[in-house]
């Protein structure tokens, strides 16, 4: 149980690599190649992380995850066709 939370935890973990990326866009003591770099290698360890964390979590709780994703997005599409 312990280890699903972390897996879960670490999904959402995953996307704080945008905030991170605009931190190191708007830093102005980095050259350009340096941003570069620092933004690759963040971008690169939030896939890493979101891939442990997708191991972790297992096989039955990404399935749950995604039936949720897919009956959001259905709920939000459905509602434009209303319109």
């Amino acid at each position: 149980m312990i280890k699903r939370f972390i897996g879960v935890s670490l999904i959402f973990i995953s996307a704080a690599y945008i905030p991170i990326i605009g931190a190191i866009a708007v830093n102005s003591s980095f050259s350009i190649a340096e941003k570069g770099i620092y933004s690759a290698i963040v971008y690169g360890l939030s896939w890493g992380v979101l891939f442990l964390g997708i191991y972790w979590a297992g096989p039955e709780l990404v399935k749950k995850l995604k039936d949720y994703y897919r009956r959001f997005k259905n709920k939000i599409f459905n509602k434009k066709k209303d319109l």
